[in-house]
């Protein structure tokens, strides 16, 4: 009796839920292509001006260590607050605050005299780390009447631990998805 009733509770809110259309699920092309990174997003809409979500990105090519700004990042965890600015500025463009748990390997030139070490890429060392920043950056949304999204998006946070980190978290996308 219990799961029939759990079941019922859940297949009546399911319809309301979804008529809502407050939720977004994406997925930021840019990065599977230019980073081999899967990067998924959700978000969920509070009011028409502001939204939070979150972000998780995972290296898809952990072989590659010559990424963005000399690193690879194994994965980044970003939740978000955006602020959408109103109708009458212009339609879609919003602001976005993120802090961002990050981590993966970062690649450090090796001081040498050695002009030869320098010269070859045995001039490097391969350090991993564990990170947090914050950040600030805005983009541009599309949405269709079907619920179809088209995102641009850039921003750049600083790594708050520092070490072995990179200093700049950089946060770039070009995401496609759906309003439900």
């Amino acid at each position: 009796m219990r799961k029939f009733l759990f079941l019922l509770v859940v297949l009546t809110a399911f319809p309301s839920f979804a008529q809502d259309k407050s939720n977004e699920i994406r997925l930021n092309a840019f990065s599977v292509i230019a980073f081999k990174q899967l990067d998924l997003s959700y978000e969920y809409i509070i009011s028409e001006e502001s939204s939070v979500g979150l972000s998780l990105a995972l290296d898809l090519d952990k072989k590659n260590r010559n990424g963005f700004f000399g690193g690879n990042t194994d994965y980044i965890i970003t939740p978000y607050y955006r602020y959408q600015l109103p109708e009458d500025i212009i339609d879609g463009l919003f602001l976005e605050a993120f802090l961002a748990a990050n981590g993966g390997v970062n690649k450090n030139k090796i001081e040498t005299t050695d002009t030869k070490a320098s010269e070859d890429e045995e001039g490097y060392e391969y350090l991993e780390y564990n990170d947090f920043a914050f950040g600030l950056g805005g983009g541009y949304k599309y949405i269709s009447d079907g619920g179809f999204i088209a995102e641009l998006y850039g921003g750049a946070g600083r790594n708050l631990k520092g070490g072995d980190a990179p200093d700049v978290l950089v946060r770039v996308g070009v995401s496609f998805g759906f309003r439900f």
